[in-house]
C-alpha cells in the first residue's frame, strides 16, 4: 500500500487490531509513511463496505445523551458556535455540515446567526429521511452528491476525513464549493499526541476500522498544499473523548474488567471525560491533544500560515 500523497511504500506501524467498540469481524492493521507520516488502515475497503462498518447503534448516529454528557457537550459546541460565526458575516451566509448525521444544531446556529441558510450531508439514509422530517436541507450520501451549483462561505467537516476513502479528492471537492472567501473547518485525530504516544494500538482516535487515514500538523499541512487549499490556522482543543475510549479499549481487552457496551460506549465512558480534562489542558498547552481543529481556506498556499494554540 502506498502512501496518497508521496506514493511511497507505507510499512506496518500497528497490526492485527479488533473493533473494540462495536465487535465488527475482521482484523486491521495501520501503516505509516515514514516521509509523511500519515497513518492509514489496511485493508482499505470501498465506499459500500465502509458503509457496513457502522451499526444501527453507532454512537454518532445516537445524539441523545445523559445529562453529564450533554453538559459537556452543549460547553464544547458553545464554543465552536463562536468559531462558526466569525466565517458567516456575509449578508446571507451559507454553511455545509459534512457528516452532518442528525444536524440537531441547524435550528440553533440559525437563531444565532442572521439570514443563515445550512446544508448537511449525510449517508445515512434512516438519519437524511428524519432530518428531512424535521425541515432541515440534508443530502443523501458523501460530498460527491452535493450540487455543484451550490457554494458555501463555510464548509465543516468536523470528524469526517479520517473516514472517508480519498481524503486529498474531497478536499478538492469541497474547495470548489467554497465561495472565493469561503472557508473549511475541520477536526481531526493528530497522531502527534500524548494519549497516541501511551496508549498506541488502544488509542481512541484509530477508532478500528472505521478510521481510514490519520494525520498530523504536518502531514495534513502537506495534504492542503496538494488539495491547493491554504492551512490559515490550527488549534488544539480541549477534548477528552481519545482519552476516554483509550481506556475503554484498554479494559475491554481485559476478561475481569470487560462490560457491556451501549451505542459503542461504557457506563463509565462518560466519567473518564471530565476526568481527563486537567490533562488535557497541558497537553493544549504545548499543542499535543488528540485532536486538531483546523482552518483552510481558498486562498494560495501561504507558506507562513500559523499554528495557534
Amino acid at each position: 500500500m502506498n502512501c496518497i500523497l508521496c506514493s511511497q511504500e507505507t510499512v506496518i506501524d500497528l497490526n492485527s487490531l479488533n473493533d473494540l467498540e462495536y465487535n465488527t469481524p475482521g482484523q486491521y492493521d495501520f501503516r505509516i509513511c515514514h516521509k509523511c507520516s500519515i497513518i492509514s488502515i489496511s485493508p482499505l475497503l470501498d465506499q459500500k463496505g465502509l458503509e457496513a462498518l457502522y451499526p444501527p447503534n453507532y454512537h454518532g448516529f445516537n445524539t441523545n445523551s445523559n445529562f453529564l454528557i450533554s453538559k459537556l457537550y452543549s460547553l464544547v459546541y458553545y464554543f465552536r458556535f463562536k468559531k462558526y460565526s466569525k466565517y458567516l458575516e456575509s449578508e446571507n451566509p451559507s454553511l455545509l455540515d459534512v457528516g452532518c448525521a442528525d444536524a440537531t444544531y441547524f435550528k440553533n446556529l440559525s437563531r444565532k446567526v442572521k439570514n443563515l441558510t445550512c446544508y448537511g450531508v449525510e449517508n445515512n439514509a434512516e438519519i437524511v429521511d428524519k432530518a428531512k422530517k424535521d425541515g432541515l436541507s440534508i443530502f443523501l450520501g458523501t460530498i460527491d452528491d452535493v450540487p455543484s451549483n451550490l457554494s458555501f462561505d463555510l464548509i465543516i467537516m468536523n470528524n469526517l476525513i479520517e473516514h472517508v476513502i480519498a481524503p486529498l479528492e474531497d478536499l478538492k471537492t469541497a474547495r470548489r464549493l467554497l465561495k472565493p472567501s469561503g472557508k473549511i473547518f475541520l477536526e481531526t485525530p493528530n497522531t502527534d499526541s500524548w494519549d497516541f504516544k501511551i496508549m498506541r494500538k488502544y488509542w481512541g482516535g484509530l477508532h478500528t476500522p472505521r478510521h481510514t487515514f490519520l494525520f498530523n500538523p504536518k502531514s495534513f499541512s502537506e495534504l492542503s498544499k496538494e488539495a491547493k487549499l491554504s492551512l490559515q490556522t490550527i488549534f488544539f482543543p480541549i477534548n477528552t473523548d481519545h482519552w476516554a475510549l483509550s481506556i475503554q479499549n484498554y479494559l475491554q481487552t481485559n476478561k475481569l474488567l470487560k462490560c457491556n457496551l451501549k451505542n459503542g460506549r461504557a457506563w463509565y465512558f462518560k466519567y473518564l471525560l471530565f476526568l481527563f480534562i486537567p490533562l488535557n489542558l497541558i497537553q493544549k498547552i504545548f499543542g499535543k491533544t488528540g485532536s486538531m481543529e483546523i482552518i483552510l481556506s481558498n486562498e494560495q498556499y501561504n507558506k507562513n500560515s500559523r499554528c495557534s494554540l
